[in-house]
């Protein structure tokens, strides 16, 4: 939309909108069963690691943790699966060991230290294994399962000067989500589980969300 205003201005706005569904990536399929439901607490692996990672960005240290063990809340999915991480560490609880395992080796690493605490440490209680596939850690498999989206608002102001000269300002507050930005960014395009694909839908790689600009040009005129 566009409309002429006295002293040679001309406010233009706009939308641009481009949608993708079924879009090469690659899936994961060997990945851990991130919704695994423990039938006693009814409580998800992905809860317990998202309740590990708020205990890392709480801010507690592995000391801290060592001297008080009890200051880390009891977590139900820990408990019942990770019997064999009571006192593993420091003495204490399950939970305690794992968030102390967490903070000290591995933060925002959480798939590593459960990948080492299961099929290392084997401190599961249904034994090795539980959560990873015994034969291989990593198979990605080509599918069509991603999408992405990109929704744009524009605003140019533009004047208009004697001579032929014009001037823009032009504004952009964009949006761009998809799964991976593989293909642009030059990596393998893994967007993630196959239980759980859209986990990693997020802002692109080339996402630029505010994008102000100025040109001054001159225009011929007869």
């Amino acid at each position: 939309m566009s409309r002429d205003l006295p002293g040679n201005l001309n406010p233009e706005t706009g939308y641009l909108g481009r949608f993708s569904r079924k879009l090469t990536s690659a899936l994961d399929s060997a990945q851990v069963i991130l919704n695994y439901r423990d039938a006693k607490s009814g409580q998800t692996l992905l809860e317990a690691l998202n309740f590990g990672r708020d205990q890392t960005y709480s801010g507690v240290t592995p000391s801290q943790i060592q001297a008080n063990p009890g200051r880390i809340p009891l977590n139900a999915f820990i408990e019942n699966m990770f019997p064999g991480l009571k006192d593993f560490f420091v003495p204490g609880s399950p939970t305690a060991n794992f968030v102390y395992g967490l903070v000290d080796g591995y933060p925002e690493e959480e798939l590593d230290y459960l990948h080492d605490i299961d099929r290392g440490d084997c401190t599961t209680s249904l034994g090795c294994n539980t959560f990873f596939q015994q034969q291989y850690s990593y198979m990605p498999t080509w599918t069509n399962a991603a999408n992405a989206s990109y929704n744009a608002l524009f605003v140019t102001l533009r004047k208009r000067f004697s001579g032929g000269l014009v001037a823009d300002f032009n504004y952009t507050f964009s949006k761009s989500i998809d799964m991976g930005s593989g293909p642009s960014s030059g990596d393998k395009g893994l967007a993630g589980a196959f239980i759980m694909p859209m986990r990693v839908r997020l802002f692109s790689g080339i996402c630029v969300r505010v994008n102000p600009a100025c040109e001054i040009r001159s225009v011929a005129t007869n």
